[in-house]
C-alpha cells in the first residue's frame, strides 16, 4: 500500500495541474485497500485460525481458567493495563498493582491455571505467526486487486505533459 513517503514522492513528481487528481487517485487506492483488508470475512478467517491455535495449545480446563479470570472485573482491568503496556511500552512492574499481581499469582500458581500460564508464551508466538500470515496473505490479495489500476492511473497522471520521457512514450 502507498505509504506517506511514497505519497509525498508521487505528489512531488506530479505536475501542479494534476496534483488534485493524483491526491484523489492515492486516496481512492488507500480507501480500497483499507476496505478490502477490513472485510468481516477476513476477521472471521483470522478468528477461526486463532480458535484452532487455542485448541492446539490449551486444554479445555486451561481455557476455562483463563476465561474465568479474564472475564472477571479484576482480570478485565489487568488485560486493559497489559494492552496499554503493549501499545505504549513501559515496565509491567509500574503498571500492575500489588493486588493485580496477587490475583494473578492466586489463579496461575496451581493446576490448570499454572499449566495455562506456562503455555501463554507459546500461544502468543503461534498467534503472532497467524496474524503475520493472515495479514500478509490478505494484503497481497488486496494489492493484486487494486495496484495495477493504481499504477496505470498514476503513470497517466505523471505522463500528462511529459511525453518525452521514455517511460511515458510507451
Amino acid at each position: 500500500m502507498v505509504n506517506k513517503e511514497d505519497n509525498e514522492r508521487l505528489l512531488t513528481m506530479t505536475p501542479k495541474a494534476q496534483k488534485a487528481q493524483m491526491k484523489a487517485v492515492i486516496s481512492r487506492y488507500m480507501k480500497n485497500m483499507q476496505d478490502d483488508l477490513s472485510r468481516p470475512e477476513l476477521k472471521k478467517q483470522w478468528l477461526d485460525e486463532e480458535k484452532r491455535a487455542v485448541q492446539k495449545v490449551f486444554t479445555r480446563e486451561e481455557v476455562d481458567v483463563l476465561n474465568s479470570f479474564f472475564s472477571s472485573p479484576r482480570g478485565k482491568g489487568i488485560l486493559k493495563k497489559i494492552n496499554h503496556l503493549r501499545q505504549h511500552g513501559g515496565d509491567i512492574d509500574n503498571v500492575l498493582s500489588q493486588a493485580d499481581v496477587d490475583s494473578i499469582v492466586k489463579v496461575f500458581e496451581h493446576g490448570a491455571g499454572k499449566s495455562a500460564f506456562e503455555k501463554i508464551e507459546r500461544f502468543d508466538k503461534l498467534n503472532d505467526e497467524i496474524v503475520k500470515k493472515t495479514m500478509s496473505n490478505n494484503y497481497i490479495n488486496a494489492s493484486r486487486k487494486y495496484t495495477p489500476a493504481f499504477e496505470a492511473q498514476t503513470r497517466d497522471i505523471l505522463c500528462k505533459g511529459n511525453k518525452h520521457s521514455s517511460e511515458c512514450a510507451k
